[in-house]
Formats: C-alpha cells, sequence, structure tokens
C-alpha cells in the first residue's frame, strides 16, 4: 500500500470528522451560550461526544512518539527560590483539601459550599473517559472562576490558592485556576508524573502565563483559562515555556523544542472541534 500524501491525510482528517457526526447523529450547528460574570463563553454541547468520535476516526493526528515532558522541554534545576517556596507552601495545602474533600464525600451535610461546589465538577468529569473527561474538567473549571487579579482579591501581587478557597470566592487569576484542574485530575485518578503546572511567557500579550498540561494517550494536552479549546502542546505556537512544576518540585525549562511536522496535525484536530471561549486574561508573576 502507497503511503498517503499530506494532501490525502489532510482529506482522511475531514472525511473522519464527516463521519463521525453521522455516527452520533448530525453536528449541532447552535452553539450553547454560557454567560459567567465579566465573561461570556460558547461552548459545544456535544464537546466530549464528538471530541472522542473524531479522535476514534483520526488516529493519525496524534500517531507520533511520547514526549518525556510538555514542550518536550529539557530541564534544569529551578533558581527562583520563592517559586520553590511557593510550590511547598500549595502542595502541603492540597494535602489539606484533599483531606476535607475526603470528609466531604463521608458527610455530605456537613461539607464546606466551596468543596461541594468542586466536587460537582469531579463527579460529572467521572462520568466521562478519555479526552472527554479532560475537556470536562478544563471547561466546568473554566466556567466557575472569575477572571481576577491576586492584588485586586488578596491584596498581594502574587497569591497562589487551593482549590477550596479559590471556589469560595469563585475568582481567582490563571495559576488559581490551574492549580484546581491539577487537584481535580488527580482526584479524578490521573498519575502525578503525568501532569504539569507550565509557567510560560505569553509571545501575543507579553504577560506571564500559567498552564496546566495533561499527558493523554502520550501527548501533552493544554488546559488554559483563556479557552475552551484543548490543544496539543505541539500547536501552541505563542507560548514560551519558563518553568514546570510537579510532584518533584519546580524545574527551569533550559530548552524547548514542539516538532513542526508534529503541529500541523495537532492544530487539524484542535481546529475542527466548535468550542470557542472569550475571557479575560490572567497574569502571574513567578518573582518575588
Amino acid at each position: 500500500m502507497a503511503i498517503w500524501g499530506t494532501k490525502g491525510r489532510v482529506a482522511a482528517v475531514w472525511v473522519g470528522h464527516i463521519v463521525a457526526g453521522l455516527l452520533i447523529g448530525t453536528v449541532p450547528s447552535n452553539a450553547s451560550l454560557y454567560e459567567h460574570t465579566h465573561r461570556r463563553f460558547v461552548a459545544h454541547a456535544d464537546l466530549g461526544v464528538l471530541t472522542d468520535s473524531y479522535r476514534s476516526f483520526a488516529p493519525w493526528a496524534t500517531n507520533r512518539p511520547p514526549a518525556q515532558e510538555p514542550f518536550r522541554a529539557e530541564l534544569a534545576p529551578s533558581d527562583i527560590p520563592s517559586l520553590d517556596a511557593k510550590w511547598s507552601r500549595v502542595n502541603l495545602a492540597l494535602h489539606r483539601d484533599r483531606s476535607v474533600l475526603q470528609h466531604c464525600r463521608a458527610d455530605a451535610s456537613a461539607c464546606p459550599a466551596a468543596a461541594s461546589a468542586f466536587l460537582a465538577i469531579i463527579d460529572r468529569a467521572q462520568g466521562r473517559t478519555g479526552w472527554s473527561r479532560i475537556a470536562e474538567v478544563n471547561r466546568s473549571i473554566n466556567l466557575s472562576i472569575r477572571a481576577i487579579s491576586d492584588q485586586e482579591q488578596y491584596g498581594v501581587q502574587d497569591f497562589w490558592a487551593t482549590p477550596l478557597l479559590t471556589f469560595a470566592s469563585h475568582a481567582g487569576d490563571c495559576e488559581d485556576v490551574a492549580i484546581a484542574k491539577y487537584a481535580a485530575l488527580r482526584e479524578l485518578g490521573y498519575a502525578e508524573n503525568d501532569l504539569r503546572l507550565v509557567i510560560a511567557n505569553d509571545r501575543v500579550s507579553g504577560e506571564v502565563h500559567a498552564i496546566l498540561t495533561v499527558r493523554q494517550d502520550g501527548r501533552w494536552l493544554i488546559l488554559d483559562n483563556r479557552t475552551l479549546e484543548i490543544k496539543d502542546d505541539t500547536a501552541s505556537q505563542a507560548l514560551d515555556p519558563l518553568f514546570t512544576i510537579s510532584s518533584t518540585g519546580v524545574h527551569r525549562i533550559i530548552a524547548s523544542s514542539p516538532r513542526p511536522e508534529d503541529a500541523r496535525w495537532s492544530i487539524a484536530a484542535t481546529w475542527l472541534l466548535p468550542v470557542h471561549v472569550v475571557a479575560a486574561r490572567s497574569t502571574i508573576s513567578p518573582a518575588p
């Protein structure tokens, strides 16, 4: 069998998308509008079903060697002590949050409102699998948290909040949202080694930005508080990663090399998903 050329692959991606739509019924043309204080999001009602169906008909869009780190990063020890201290504090607080969630599962009547709201998102995502479970966590947490600066909410330049503190006010900035997604996916059984908080420079806005990345089927996916769209790390052309944060601590990124030949397939995979979002930008400052 001859190997398909580029045009054949692109055509196959479109055919797979159309066939998936026919199998699950006509793909709705109207998106559902979700209104949230200070932000508006447009989200497709059948995101999970469409995503899983699309991926099953376009395996070549995800067929590439797995990467050990998001953005195929090469790591070195962190050289910003304040960043290490912030993560150590948050990591300790996450254990306390998890204890509260365990008590809530045992006795829902004594559960704080913030914990109940966070658990509701986790329970909804539990009913999904694979990519659609990740998309549900990203969507639900983005829609639940109003964008606000740390200065406005806490009176300091940079404060990293745990999920229960963030859900107590339903407000936070980009790293607060990323931490909440990290905790939610841990509750859903994702391994610590498959999750990375990433601090990056956004070349478009000129801001320092925090995202969560999660490894699914050997791919690193980007969960961003500014969009409901799930992107492959190689499809993100605007982010220059600076630090990764995981269970092993904070690491400085000394080199990263997303492969351009992979990016075109990743972009095609995300472009076909009918999910768009408009949200206020949030910033973080890893410096003291």
